[in-house]
């Protein structure tokens, strides 16, 4: 299985009538640890408009940063007028995970997406 394509996994999932992890017909890329460092704009924005996920992912990311001391998202991660962090060392600015639910939530919520909506959530293809 380790060589499988996800389409081969997923065929496999389903010719047992399983179903797979519902995070996947949500639209995440990954679920192995959730919610996933790697996890771009377009996820974190659905999930975060999923009353039942977003005070999971909200809690988990803040609560990450709070034991780390150091923030969940990539310095470039939003546009740099949005980023509150700042690193004395580098002379660089980052978001902090709230700044990053700020963007989403209320700066990014109203844009027009560059590219049209795809029809299934999930990058697998796996919607009903």
């Amino acid at each position: 299985m380790f060589h499988w394509s996800a389409e081969q996994c997923f065929e496999l999932i389903k010719k047992h009538g399983m179903r797979p992890n519902p995070l996947y017909l949500m639209g995440a890329g990954r679920v192995g640890c959730f919610p996933c460092v790697l996890i771009n704009l377009r996820e974190l924005k659905a999930f975060l408009a999923n009353p039942e996920l977003a005070p999971l992912i909200k809690a988990n990311i803040l609560e990450l940063e709070q034991i780390c001391g150091r923030s969940f998202f990539e310095p470039t991660y939003i546009p740099e007028r949005f980023r509150t962090g700042f690193d004395a060392t580098s002379g660089k600015s980052f978001p902090w995970a709230q700044d990053v639910f700020d963007y989403v939530e209320k700066v990014d919520r109203d844009q027009l997406p560059l590219l049209p909506e795809r029809s299934c959530m999930s990058v697998y293809n796996l919607c009903e």
